[in-house]
């Protein structure tokens, strides 16, 4: 059993298919589950410091990093052009 639910019928009765590390640039490892509705899906876990400690990757979290770093360039353009 998995602590990870599936995302077409939320059940957490999946297992891994495949695992995979990847250490560039951010140390982390992907895995792919099969859930007993038959569905695959891929999760991504990140290394959270150098105890090998991991924890989802969360995507939820995707848009407002992506806005709060388009308003970092922005503001940075705005200053390097004089406004």
């Amino acid at each position: 059993m998995s602590s990870i639910a599936c995302p077409k019928c939320g059940s957490y009765q999946n297992s891994v298919m495949d695992s995979r590390s990847n250490p560039d640039p951010v140390p982390n490892i992907r895995r792919r589950r099969k859930c007993q509705c038959g569905q695959r899906f891929t999760t991504k876990e990140v290394v959270v410091d150098g105890m090998e400690r991991r924890q989802m990757l969360d995507l939820s979290d995707l848009p407002l990093a992506t806005r709060a770093a388009f308003r970092q360039l922005h503001a940075a353009a705005l200053r390097r052009d004089g406004v």
